[in-house]
């Protein structure tokens, strides 16, 4: 699904969505009121001693974030620290690695459940795809949903322990082409860098 956060694979910079193309960085970066060096001088106040490993901006669910993979001093795997490009706050911090979505605990709410109160949200709309993955260190169930009457699809976090929605984002047909694109692109990456690893 659109915005899967796992660090180490398609995200590695991105709970976010990466793979964003020079033009779009360019782009991101103006319309940011926090420059670079300031939004990393607070992803590095969160990971003492830590090294930047990449940094880039990104979109998730529609808004720009200065994502920074940091490296602790102590070792171990990469930390990513999202900040916001206005605020210059840090608004979450990351460190999935690539499986850790098959570790997914029993969630509390069942998909069943999950999913009425998704299209609750989208009356009159049709489930396309839905499914449990781990963003911003909670256990989502994410939905797809189609409206008859639109091209657009509207995508609904719902809390997998709780219930509750999270998000009720839209993605237009830009967005959805844009995202297949990224996809590709990212499957692509991950299969290079692991035909370099055999």
């Amino acid at each position: 699904m659109k915005y899967k956060i796992i660090l180490g694979a398609v995200l590695t910079a991105t709970l976010l969505v990466g793979c964003a193309t020079e033009k779009q960085q360019t782009e991101w970066q103006a319309q940011a009121k926090v420059n670079k060096v300031t939004a990393q001088a607070a992803a590095l106040a969160k990971v003492p001693g830590g090294t930047v490993e990449d940094a880039e901006m990104s979109k998730w669910k529609g808004k720009l974030y200065w994502s920074f993979d940091i490296k602790p001093a102590t070792g171990g795997e990469a930390i990513e620290v999202a900040v916001d490009p206005n605020s210059g706050e840090v608004v979450w911090m990351s460190n999935e690695k690539e499986g850790d979505e098959d570790k997914a605990p029993a969630a509390k709410i069942s998909k069943e459940t999950a999913m009425a109160t998704a299209l609750a949200k989208v009356p009159g709309g049709t489930i396309k795809d839905g499914e449990l993955e781990k963003e911003k260190g909670k256990w989502i169930w994410s939905f797809d949903i189609t409206l008859p009457d639109s091209k657009d699809i509207k995508e609904v976090a719902v809390d997998a322990m709780t219930g509750a929605v999270l998000d009720v984002a839209t993605e237009t047909p830009a967005d959805q082409a844009k995202e297949a694109a990224e996809d590709a692109a990212a499957a692509k990456k991950k299969k290079g860098d692991k035909e370099d690893k055999d």
